[in-house]
């Protein structure tokens, strides 16, 4: 008998020990979850992984894992779900069309425990090649306060959701649907794909919030909002992307006539496709200053709200450019600071034009590869009112002129090239005070012609108390006569080889022109200004003056002439010859050195005169630098005047 009880004693010590090392819920092939709170433990399914997780626990799956029963998080726990490596994958199971996964397991509205699910690094598959499912991969409970993160490396993908049950319901939703006054949904990253579902071929929100500011939602499909169905929920878009959804109504978004359906926009998503807000109480919520266009689609009547700003956002008339309604004959006003549906286009009325253009240089004709400025002016006469936008349509001859650059007065003005010889300025957000000069567009001159330059279009202006108001003004059209470039044969070049105020080895050059060229420009010689003596010749004779090498010959140095670029260099005879800005003693010993040595002084100073200042030393004009020129400069250093005899 006492051989039998320590037979029984030690069978029982075995058992317990081997229920204690592994729990009923042991697997023994690759696929298994584990918990951070228990690391020695394996758990053969989610669900048993969830009910056995501390209130702050991590999941781990190891593999890939078919899902064919619902598993929960319950309440008062938050859990991350997450893959040990890129293989680890749940996925629907080839019959089961529930929810693969709920957050929260509350009974009552009266509830007050929380339930989170973190996912990231894991990819959730609704496997709808193989099933038509009637729920979605992941449906929050509507009682308590459940939240659904999704991080970077999560996916949730692939769901078939064919229920066509009354909207709010829980079975609603390619990926997520919500049903609960506290349910949260936070994406910072990841990517929910390929999902499809009547209502919300993404998510389905009903009594929730989702604050989106990564990741990317594309390419899920649905008969109402492509990405998202919201009724009497607030969608948050402050980051990530919307792209390639598509719908019968809302490509991007759906927002139901319900109370506070709200679809909040902030500047840093980007949102393709068409936003719809049925009307009534749906609405979207600018956050900041948006960035880029956004499609709507509207299902209500004139008058309807279909954005407002928020407590901390003002809206602009910027923000109502940023607007496409998909109706033809529907247009977007500020009014009372809400967006609201229009029949006319407050924005670009069509009324007198109010600004007028004109020429910024002082209108004379540019020749061949001159350079001239347009600018767009605001003209109208408002005591208290200021612009708050503009649209100016131009037209131009690009045969003739070619559009360079386009420079606005403050970054709200924007220059767009519509064709080859057509563009558009605008201007709208913030405010721009009367007469302002709003962009100067710069041409180049290409040929002769007419350049035509013409505008039209139309100014908004914003009175004092915030209604906008149109005052007429005139378009003044800019017509540019382009001037060919050329040199008449008839111009002479001749050379002084004797003329000592040359260095050693050059030689002066006189090109005699039969006109001067227009405003106020001169000649080029091998793309160096040229300097205009007026006072070699006769009255009626136009001489420019360069140094050139002694093997220079007329045919070379003719060809080498082009019509300047610059203004016209006159030579000034005023006694500075250094150059260097100041009249001495110092400018009468250059002087006196050129007459007497040629420039032997100059090299043995290392100081380099220009060419200008050689000319300069001529002070009487009589083609030769002599030591009478020295002597008027050191009188004029000493009297302040030249001697008016040698």
């Amino acid at each position: 008998m006492a051989v039998f009880r320590k037979f029984s004693a030690i069978v029982l010590a075995i058992v317990i020990a081997l229920t204690i090392a592994v729990p009923a819920a042991y697997a023994d092939d690759d696929t298994f979850f584990t918990l951070a709170s228990r690391p020695e433990q394996r758990y053969s399914s989610l669900a048993l992984a969830l009910n056995a997780a501390a209130a702050v626990d991590t999941v781990t799956l190891t593999g890939e894992y078919a899902v064919n029963s619902t598993a929960t998080v319950p309440d008062g726990k938050t859990v991350t779900l997450t893959g040990a490596s890129s293989a680890a994958r749940l996925i629907r199971g080839g019959a089961f069309t529930g929810a693969m996964l709920t957050v929260g397991n509350s009974t009552t509205g009266t509830s007050t425990a929380t339930s989170r699910l973190i996912l990231q690094n894991i990819t959730i598959d609704g496997n709808k090649a193989a099933v038509r499912a009637l729920a979605p991969i992941i449906a929050m409970n509507r009682y308590g306060k459940p939240t659904l993160v999704v991080r970077d490396g999560a996916v949730l993908q692939n769901n078939h959701n064919e229920t066509v049950s009354e909207v709010q319901s829980l079975t609603t939703g390619g990926a997520i649907a919500t049903m609960g006054a506290g349910s949260a949904i936070e994406i910072s990253g990841g990517r929910i794909i390929g999902n499809t579902a009547q209502y919300g071929g993404a998510f389905s929100l009903y009594k929730a919030t989702l604050t989106m500011t990564g990741g990317v939602v594309e390419d899920n499909t649905a008969t109402m909002g492509g990405a998202a169905f919201v009724r009497d929920a607030h969608l948050k878009l402050f980051g990530g992307a919307l792209r390639g959804n598509t719908s019968e109504r809302g490509g991007a978004v759906y927002a139901f006539n319900h109370t506070n359906s709200f679809v909040h926009i902030g500047s840093g998503t980007s949102v393709q496709g068409e936003v719809y807000i049925e009307g009534g109480n749906a609405r979207v919520a600018v956050e900041s200053a948006l960035t880029s266009p956004l499609s709507i689609a509207h299902g209500g009547a004139i008058g309807d709200v279909l954005a407002v700003g928020t407590d901390a956002y003002t809206l602009t008339t910027a923000d109502a450019r940023m607007f496409r309604l998909a109706a033809s004959n529907r247009y977007v006003a500020l009014q009372d600071g809400q967006l609201v549906v229009a029949d006319v286009d407050p924005l670009y009325p069509t009324n007198e034009t109010n600004y007028t253009v004109s020429l910024k240089s002082d209108n004379t004709a540019p020749e061949v590869g001159g350079i001239f400025e347009v600018a767009v002016v605001v003209a109208a006469d408002i005591e208290s009112g200021k612009f708050s936008a503009l649209q100016a349509n131009f037209t131009y001859n690009h045969e003739v002129a070619r559009l360079i650059t386009a420079t606005a007065t403050d970054a709200n003005v924007m220059v767009t090239l519509k064709s080859p010889n057509s563009g558009m300025v605008t201007r709208a957000g913030g405010e721009i005070a009367t007469e302002a000069t709003v962009a100067t567009l710069t041409f180049e001159a290409l040929a002769e012609g007419d350049a035509a330059i013409a505008f039209s279009g139309t100014v908004l202006v914003g009175g004092t108390a915030g209604v906008d108001a149109s005052i007429p003004a005139t378009v003044v059209p800019a017509t540019v006569r382009v001037v060919p470039a050329f040199i008449p044969p008839t111009d002479s070049v001749t050379f002084d080889e004797d003329y000592n105020g040359c260095p050693t080895g050059y030689k002066l050059m006189l090109y005699k022109a039969v006109a001067l060229p227009d405003s106020g420009f001169g000649f080029d010689y091998d793309g160096n200004a040229m300097y205009y003596a007026p006072n070699v010749g006769e009255a009626d004779e136009y001489y420019f003056l360069y140094i050139v090498p002694d093997g220079v010959t007329e045919s070379a140095a003719k060809a080498n002439i082009t019509n300047g670029t610059t203004p016209r260099a006159e030579l000034s005879y005023d006694g500075e010859v250094s150059g260097n800005g100041a009249l001495n003693i110092f400018d009468a010993q250059i002087a006196y050195d050129l007459a007497t040595h040629n420039d032997t002084y100059l090299a043995d100073g290392g100081f380099a005169l220009s060419i200008a200042s050689r000319l300069a030393a001529d002070i009487n004009g009589d083609g030769q630098i002599t030591v009478s020129d020295a002597r008027a400069v050191q009188y004029k250093v000493h009297y302040d005047e030249f001697p008016t005899t040698e």
